[in-house]
């Protein structure tokens, strides 16, 4: 439903409210302009109303009704207006290169998992902008809470969530549904801008086209779009729109109303990037000015043309009124942490190394746009097609010059402007951000570029410059084709499984949540949910030894026990090496991915002995352990020993290895890109029924083989540290060969991202227990494999 109902309903709201505001000032756009002008309409009416209090309803009443009264007003030329031609085609055809994560894995979902995930940041964002607009003052205890209220109080440009989260009230589907096709019609909505400023430029309607959708695919622009960059893709839309109707002005002989809709353009620009788009409208206003003087001469001072930059300057100013103390708040916040003299923040962020500036130029053939191609081949073939795109984007200003068709430049002086200007004074992640923007204009200069070529000495000059345009244009498609094969996509059914265990445990206290996942926040928010190891939550974990906590995963057994028994509630992935909760935890429910445990009015823990391992939930009690508690034990004490079934572990670590299997950064696993596989023996000591896990992440399916038979397959992305599989298999006592085999990838999105494998576990298929051992017996636990063992006093005991 998303896939179709999003982009149709954006599209229709858009271009009515395009329609609407084209007939107060009396202009006459072509027809795939109007959404594009509607979009930076929404978006600046629907973050207006949220910043006045006015809340869903009203915003969703003003868009509705600006759309109903726009379409109206059209009377008889409402489907011909509707129709944006041969743009609208480029449009779809970028709409379909932006949503295909969504379209190829067969329902709801969204790329970039665990690469960039400020997306769990933007569902919650949009979530509340529905049930409370910006009001902060009611937001619960919890760390969604806290994240939106930092994020509120920072004056985050919000014009895109505000837009989204109207469609979201609308459609009556979540941001999780949504976002994905969201993102995806912002991008092509800048595509059909695009596509107009070339056909009214240098380049014929169905050349325009393809330069628009081309322009959009370029591979940083994309892969921006594929890791859920929701502002980055919305200005680029706001941008396009703004150029595209400077172009209007520039050839307008009543410039006074087109600058209105340029005004509102500018407008929509700020409230989708705030301060980050005050450089931006600078820009643009400059670089329209410039093209006015070289177009019109003399005449470019005259009143008409006074008064339509005063126009253009008042309406942005107006229109951005409502958020101007937002715009002041973010970059005061902004500046401390993209500021490259004293960043708070990772100065690199997600990059693996500061990207090269030839990377705007479209192409890159590996499918990790933050990261050294390793392949020096590709490195070479990458960086020989991006100086091309950068020798015709040059080209692209002596044929602008030499045809006197300045309009050209209003697609590529603002962003590279702002990137000239802003990029010396930033962090390199917050520089990479400034290449994405830049990027679709880079592509368009140098289509440009190639037309100046086909142009010189022909047919020579054709043919090479066609052959220039099928090359660059596959290697942009390549480019493409390797993003989107790596990118990650959301394990959907474990987002439903968290869904769900959050709402099971609604009303039971602050819940404690043990697991680094960063879309908790959002997911899990039917609990009062803290999860420990955000760097924004009510409460921080407290480990028994200090460690680094971003990223990682703590069983319970690694943290205090004061820190852990503080909860009432506790929700834990499913897993055959983590450590069940103390003694006065009983579960209360299950599903495939999550248990959870609540607090009851059993025995008082007065000390926790830990004994798991890091992939086994056991290990041996020492007595000189038990004797130490025993000693420390009050009258009237007891212990509690957890039992944990037999298992049997294949470290991947030992086994014979195939080529292309390199070290983890998580501890005990191997890493690849490629297919490979990991060969040895386990041996059971008895036999049985056994549960069958393995530990990774497998954006790719992977397969464990026992004596040769495929026993079981994983497949998903996962959190660190976690687990997947829980099959059960019939096994003799004995040895048995293991192999984990990671197949070839298949040509679907996700599937080239790099798999992580750890150790096999194999578990007997028997309940976890505990055994109460009076201070007498301590010696029978010595030696005993154990999860845990607590000193306790009964219930009752003082």
């Amino acid at each position: 439903m998303a896939l179709a109902g999003l982009p149709l309903a954006l599209f229709v709201t858009t271009t009515g409210l395009g329609l609407l505001v084209e007939r107060i000032v009396g202009a006459r756009l072509a027809n795939a302009l109007l959404a594009p002008l509607g979009f930076c309409v929404a978006t600046t009416l629907s973050l207006a109303c949220f910043e006045l209090g006015a809340g869903l309803t009203v915003a969703a009443g003003v868009l509705v009704a600006g759309t109903i009264v726009g379409c109206a007003l059209a009377g008889s030329e409402l489907r011909a207006r509707m129709n944006p031609g041969w743009p609208g085609l480029a449009g779809l055809a970028v709409y379909a290169l932006y949503v295909a994560p969504v379209l190829l894995s067969g329902g709801w979902t969204w790329s970039g998992y665990n690469f960039l995930n400020d997306t769990a940041v933007q569902f919650l964002l949009i979530d509340h902008l529905k049930e409370a607009g910006v009001d902060a003052a009611s937001l619960p205890d919890t760390t969604g809470g806290d994240v939106v209220g930092a994020y509120l109080g920072s004056g985050y440009p919000l014009g895109t969530h505000a837009f989204a989260a109207t469609l979201s009230g609308l459609l009556g589907s979540g941001p999780e549904v949504i976002y994905q096709a969201y993102v995806s019609s912002m991008a092509a909505l800048a595509g059909m801008a695009l596509a107009v400023l070339a056909s009214r430029t240098v380049f014929t309607v169905r050349a325009g086209a393809l330069v628009g959708a081309v322009a959009m695919a370029g591979n940083l622009t994309y892969s921006t779009g594929l890791q859920g960059s929701i502002k980055e893709i919305g200005v680029i839309a706001a941008l396009a729109a703004a150029a595209a109707l400077a172009r209007e002005l520039v050839a307008s002989k009543r410039p006074l109303g087109i600058a209105v809709l340029l005004g509102i353009a500018l407008a929509g620009i700020l409230s989708v990037y705030s301060a980050a788009g005050i450089p931006y409208v600078g820009a643009m206003l400059a670089t329209v000015a410039l093209v006015v003087v070289l177009a019109h001469g003399r005449d470019s001072i005259r009143r008409p043309w006074i008064a339509a930059g005063a126009a253009a300057c008042a309406v942005t100013a107006v229109l951005a009124a409502p958020t101007i103390a937002s715009i002041v708040d973010f970059y005061r916040v902004a500046s401390s942490v993209v500021d490259a003299a004293a960043p708070s923040g990772s100065a690199l962020g997600q990059l693996g190394a500061p990207l090269p500036l030839l990377q705007v130029g479209g192409i890159w053939l590996d499918g990790s746009y933050h990261t050294p191609i390793p392949s020096q081949q590709a490195d070479s073939v990458t960086f020989f097609a991006l100086w091309i795109v950068a020798t015709l984007a040059l080209v692209s200003f002596a044929a602008i010059a030499r045809r006197r068709q300045p309009e050209a430049l209003l697609v590529l002086v603002p962003t590279s402007l702002t990137a000239a200007l802003v990029a010396p004074g930033v962090v390199p992640y917050a520089d990479a951000k400034l290449m994405a923007i830049m990027g679709p204009s880079v592509v368009f200069a140098a289509a440009i570029g190639l037309l100046a070529m086909s142009r010189v000495r022909r047919p020579a000059g054709s043919v090479l410059a066609t052959a220039l345009a099928l090359a660059l244009t596959g290697a942009i498609a390549l480019s493409d084709v390797f993003a989107l094969h790596d990118s990650k996509i959301a394990p959907r059914d474990r987002m439903v499984a968290l869904r769900e265990a959050g709402d099971r445990m609604a009303g039971r206290g602050l819940v404690l949540f043990n697991e680094y996942e960063e879309f908790a926040k959002y997911f899990g928010d039917g609990a009062t949910l803290n999860a420990s190891t955000e760097s924004i939550t009510p409460r921080h974990v407290q480990l028994r030894r200090p460690d680094n906590v971003f990223g990682q995963f703590f069983d319970l057994d690694r943290q205090t026990l004061d820190f852990v028994e503080s909860f009432r509630s506790i929700i834990t992935r499913r897993s055959p090496a983590a450590s069940r909760p103390p003694a006065r935890y009983r579960r209360v429910f299950g599903n495939r991915f999550y248990e959870a445990w609540t607090r009851g009015p059993g025995p008082q823990t007065l000390v926790h002995l830990p004994l798991q391992d890091l992939d086994d939930a056991t290990d041996r009690a020492s007595c000189a352990d038990v004797r130490a508690l025993v000693r420390r034990a009050p009258r009237g004490s007891v212990l509690v020993a957890a039992h944990v079934p037999a298992a049997a572990r294949f470290d991947v670590l030992d086994a014979a290895l195939s080529p292309g299997l390199a070290p983890a950064a998580v501890a005990g696993s191997l890493t690849t890109i490629t297919p490979a596989s990991a060969r040895g023996r386990v041996v059971v000591e008895r036999s049985g029924t056994y549960r069958a896990w393995v530990r990774g992440s497998f954006p790719r399916a992977t397969h464990v083989f026992v004596d040769g038979v495929k026993r079981l397959t994983v497949e998903g992305a996962n959190t660190p540290g976690q687990w997947l599989g829980d099959v059960a298999l019939r096994l003799q006592a004995g040895a048995h060969k293991i192999e984990v085999r990671v197949p070839g990838g298949a040509p679907k999105p996700g599937d080239g991202a790099a798999i992580t494998v750890g150790p096999v576990l194999f578990v007997a298929d028997e309940p976890r227990r505990l055994q109460t051992v009076p201070l007498a017996r301590w010696r029978s636990l010595c030696g005993r494999e154990l999860d845990w063992i607590e000193l306790v006093r009964p219930t009752g005991r003082q």
